[in-house]
C-alpha cells in the first residue's frame, strides 16, 4: 500500500510539473516579441513586432475583457495571425497591452495619438505606448532598415520565399489563377506566423499572409514626413486607413513593399487583414541612469 501511495505521489508530481511547463511555454508565446529599428530617416528609433499578432495573444485580451468582438471565424490555431480585425479593434488592443505593461497608452478615447501626459500630439516620437506603425515606419522596417538588400518583397525577390499569397497558400500551387471560386476551393488561407524567410532585421510575414493596418489615413498618395498626420480625408474616403503587405488571397503584386490599399477603420469583415505592433524608443535623458 505504501508503495502504491508513493507511485501515485510521483505521478502527481510529474503531471503537476508538466502542467507548469506548459503554462510557462504558453505565457512565453503570449509575449509580443519586438524588433528594435535604428537609423530611421525621420530622426527617432522605434520597435516593431517580429510577427503579426496571433490568436493566442489576442485571446488573452478578449478573455480578460470578456470581449466578443473578435472574429467569429473558427480559430485555426494559437500561432496563426488573428484576422478579421478592424483598425479600431487593433488600437484598442494596443491600449490594453500598454496598460498591462504599465506604459502610458498611445490613444485617447477618440483614437488620437497622445503623449505620456495624455495630451494629443502629432509628434509620434513622444508617444510611449504600443501603437500601430506609420506607413513610413512599416516600409522602413519591411525593407530591412539600414541593413536592406533592396528586395522587391520583404526578405526576398522571390514571392514564394517571402510570404503566403494566392498561388502558394492553398492545397496545391495555382498557376496564374485569379478566380475567387478557384482560390477558395483550393483551400487558400493564412498560415502560422514565421514559416517563411525573415527579412534582414528578423521580421516575418511583412509580405503576404495578412494585410496589416498602419496608423495613417488612406490617401491616393503616400504621406510624407511633414504630413503623416493630415486630417481625415474627404468624405469619399473618410474613415479609410491604410493597409500594407498583401495577403494569402491576393497576387504577388500586393506583397511588394510599396503596395498599399485603404480599408474602413470600423470594418472587421475582411479575413485578409490583421496587424502588428510598434512602439517609439524613448531616448534616455542624459544624466539619468537607465535603471532609475
Amino acid at each position: 500500500m505504501r508503495k502504491l501511495i508513493g507511485v501515485i505521489a510521483v505521478i502527481s508530481i510529474i503531471i503537476a510539473a508538466f502542467g507548469i511547463r506548459n503554462t510557462v511555454i504558453r505565457e512565453r508565446e503570449q509575449k509580443v516579441k519586438m524588433i528594435e529599428v535604428y537609423g530611421f530617416e525621420d530622426g527617432y528609433d522605434f520597435m516593431i513586432g517580429k510577427h503579426e499578432i496571433t490568436y493566442l495573444q489576442y485571446e488573452r485580451y478578449t478573455a480578460e475583457l470578456k470581449d466578443k468582438d473578435v472574429s467569429s471565424h473558427t480559430v485555426p490555431g494559437d500561432r496563426y495571425p488573428v484576422k478579421s480585425i478592424s483598425w479600431i479593434q487593433a488600437v484598442n488592443f494596443c491600449n490594453w497591452l500598454s496598460s498591462k505593461e504599465k506604459l502610458a497608452c498611445a490613444y485617447d478615447d477618440d483614437y488620437n495619438l497622445i503623449d505620456s501626459n495624455g495630451q494629443a500630439t502629432k509628434d509620434i516620437s513622444k508617444v510611449i505606448g504600443y501603437r500601430l506603425p506609420t506607413e513610413r515606419e512599416w516600409e522602413f522596417a519591411a525593407v530591412g532598415a539600414t541593413k536592406t538588400k533592396g528586395f522587391k518583397y520583404s526578405s526576398s525577390d522571390d514571392p514564394d520565399q517571402a510570404g503566403w499569397y494566392r498561388y502558394n497558400s492553398g492545397e496545391k500551387y495555382l498557376i496564374q489563377s485569379s478566380d475567387r471560386a478557384t482560390i477558395i476551393s483550393n483551400g487558400c488561407k493564412p498560415h502560422e506566423t514565421g514559416l517563411k524567410v525573415a527579412n534582414e532585421i528578423g521580421l516575418y510575414d511583412m509580405s503576404g499572409n495578412l494585410w496589416e493596418w498602419v496608423q495613417d489615413y488612406y490617401y491616393e498618395m503616400k504621406a510624407l514626413k511633414t504630413d503623416i498626420f493630415r486630417d481625415m480625408p474627404s468624405s469619399q474616403t473618410a474613415y479609410l486607413r491604410t493597409i500594407k503587405g498583401g495577403s494569402w488571397f491576393d497576387g504577388e503584386e500586393s506583397m511588394e513593399i510599396t503596395s498599399r490599399e485603404g480599408w474602413n477603420e470600423y470594418s472587421s469583415s475582411s479575413d485578409t487583414i490583421g496587424f502588428r505592433l510598434a512602439r517609439t524608443i524613448i531616448p534616455v535623458r542624459k544624466g539619468i541612469d537607465k535603471d532609475d
